[in-house]
């Protein structure tokens, strides 16, 4: 399902990938992690995508999950790439680095499960996300495991860290937000109690506007216009 479709309810309350779209495929992957239980195999490439899934990552390690990591064409990749491995690493997983160059992208989830699924990224002739969920596509899902083994088996393995978690001062987390944000740039920031039942939901468009906020520095005021809004 791609999105501008019609709306469909799929199991685990996964949502459809938007195609074409790096967003969307951005948050297929997160859904595929929060709303699964095993362990999680990531078929990368690069890691340029690792600052808006490290949350997932994190939470997913705390729930003694097994996170995999593998990245194809390390021989060519540039310093940037091996400061993103070490972070990776000390965000919970494994990191697999394999000088051949991999055809697919994609997530792979909680394999011999109900709940096993399997996100595949395309990128002809235009770049798209391909998703398959047990039961339907089981004996595909347990293929891909396996050819995905068979190439860990053979990559040079970087064993991941324990994450550590730190309190972070307000005005430290007020600047950062400043600084990498454009939006916030001019924001004014407080730290104040709330009371949790009386807090409505984010809406899914919300989550996504945060995604395409952290890649481009302004939209137009007609594109926000149109951003569906609930509650």
């Amino acid at each position: 399902m791609y999105a501008g479709g019609e709306s469909v309810e799929f199991p685990h309350q996964y949502r459809p990938a938007l195609a074409g779209q790096r967003e969307g495929i951005l948050q297929q992957s997160m859904d595929l992690m929060s709303g699964t239980s095993g362990d999680i195999f990531i078929f990368a490439g690069d890691l340029s995508w690792l600052r808006e899934l490290q949350i997932g990552l994190v939470l997913a390690k705390f729930s003694n999950r097994n996170i995999r990591i593998l990245c194809d064409q390390v021989r060519s990749r540039k310093e940037e790439f091996y400061k993103l491995v070490e972070i990776a690493r000390r965000l919970g997983a494994d990191m697999g680095l394999y000088d051949p160059e991999i055809p697919i992208r994609g997530t792979l989830v909680s394999v011999g499960a109900e709940e096993a699924a399997m996100m595949c990224v395309e990128r002809r002739p235009a770049k798209h996300a391909v998703l398959f969920q047990a039961p339907h596509e089981t004996g595909v899902i347990k293929a891909m495991a396996l050819w995905a083994d068979s190439i860990w088996k053979t990559a040079r393995v970087q064993v991941a860290f324990e994450p550590e978690i730190k309190i972070l001062d307000p005005k430290e987390i007020a600047k950062a937000l400043k600084r990498g944000i454009p939006h916030y740039t001019n924001a004014d920031f407080k730290v104040c109690e709330l009371k949790i039942d009386e807090l409505k939901p984010l809406t899914t468009s919300l989550e996504r506007f945060k995604l395409f906020s952290s890649q481009s520095s302004q939209y137009s005021s007609k594109f926000i216009a149109k951003l569906p809004r609930r509650g």
